[in-house]
């Protein structure tokens, strides 16, 4: 054997020595898998772990965080329509606010009328039996329900319900829906307000007189004990009688109207005319009734009753000679006007119920009397004291006796 081949053995036995230990050390390091289960947290996929210290969490049913998760479905708003008696479709469309415009602002606990113009928009006709509920939101001291006017398809009525204002601040929502005679809901009103955070406003005289937020602003003594009010602009609300009565109106000129309401559910028409200084106002409630108010430290006006005669009235002065329409306007106690299609033209004074002064036609003068019913709708009286005139307005009829003297 020659020395190259004694090297080439040599190596190769070393080589074999080398891969034995390596496959020894190799075996060492493995490790024979158990039977036991691990045990494994799984958490759900829909919901996120909060970490702490970045560490993973797992919220216990207690640790849950408040809220709707993020898949959460939007609930399907229910419709304004639906299906009456018999399966005719129910629709109620919303016209206007007639009283109580969305944002008006009261003093806390004051009650108030909302009413909402509704056209029936649907085939069904709506009988006594339908009603109008609360829904959702604030519920203002409201009734559950209330019924309405009946009306049939195409007709448009006004739904009113009585409410009040809550007793703390910031803005409140009611949301109301009609009811038919077989359960059905469908349609949707609201009345949002706001509520003051204090109910007697603060009042910072100016040089002329006028109270900061406008001329109706601040306290009044009035017929009805104090009243308080509010200016927006060109609308008013308020409280009176220690906040058992409230006012909401709109200013036409120096005249205040509008309506009022009182917690045991009475409510009507007023108007108010102040005069130029802005310290005293008189006028009425329901065309007829005396109402007045001054500043502290200043007497009523004379007259204080002061009944509503501007519009328009259909008249009767007798077959020889017709007066036809006459269109008044107002501004306190003095009237102005027109009658027989303009040829004809009338001055007066308002006290009470009771309006005179003079009529002009022509070259002809006459005076004139009228005395307005209690209600407002109608007016009895006479020219030149022996001669009959009297008059209605629109949807009333002609008094009687048309002569008063």
């Amino acid at each position: 054997m020659t020395t190259k081949h004694r090297y080439a053995i040599l190596f190769v036995f070393i080589a074999m020595i080398l891969l034995s230990l390596a496959c020894t050390l190799g075996g060492a390091a493995e490790t024979t898998p158990t039977d036991t289960p691990v045990a494994q947290i799984t958490v759900p996929p829909s919901v996120a772990p909060p970490t702490i210290g970045g560490s993973i969490v797992v919220p216990s049913p207690s640790d849950t965080p408040a809220g709707p998760p993020t898949n959460t479905p939007t609930a399907t708003p229910t419709p304004i329509v639906g299906s009456g008696p018999g399966g005719c479709v129910l629709n109620g469309t919303y016209i206007a606010d007639v009283t109580i415009p969305d944002g008006t602002l009261f003093a806390p606990n004051a009650p108030f009328v909302k009413t909402w113009r509704i056209r029936n928009d649907g085939a069904c006709s709506w009988d006594a039996a339908y009603q109008l509920v609360f829904a959702e939101g604030n519920q203002m001291s409201g009734p559950a329900a209330v019924n309405i006017p009946t009306a049939a398809p195409g007709q448009t009525i006004d739904i009113s319900v009585n409410l009040a204002a809550p007793g703390s601040t910031g803005e409140f929502t009611g949301k109301w829906r009609l009811r038919a005679s077989n359960n059905a809901i469908f349609g949707g009103y609201t009345v949002v307000i706001k509520v003051a955070g204090t109910p007697t406003p603060t009042i910072t005289p100016t040089k002329t007189g006028t109270p900061a937020g406008g001329i109706w602003s601040g306290t009044w003594n009035t017929t009805y004990r104090e009243m308080i009010l509010v200016q927006t602009g060109n609308t008013v609300t308020g409280v009176y009688d220690s906040n058992t009565g409230s006012i909401n109106g709109t200013l036409t000129g120096n005249r205040l109207s509008g309506t009022w309401a009182e917690t045991n559910g009475t409510s009507g028409t007023f108007d108010f005319w102040i005069e130029g200084t802005g310290l005293r106002w008189h006028g009425n409630f329901n065309k007829t009734q005396a109402w007045c108010g001054q500043r502290a430290g200043q007497t009523p006006l004379s007259p204080c009753g002061v009944s509503t005669w501007y519009g328009t009235w259909i008249t009767d002065c007798g077959p020889t000679d017709p007066c036809g329409e006459m269109t008044l306007t107002q501004s306190g106690d003095s009237v102005s006007g027109t009658y027989a299609g303009g040829a004809g033209t009338v001055n007066g004074t308002v006290n009470g119920t009771e309006l005179m002064g003079t009529l002009k036609q022509g070259a002809n003068t006459a005076t004139f009397k009228f005395f307005m019913t209690s209600n407002g709708q109608q007016f009895q009286g006479n020219w030149n004291t022996s001669n009959a005139w009297c008059g209605y307005r629109s949807g009333s009829s002609l008094p009687s006796p048309c002569k008063l003297p």
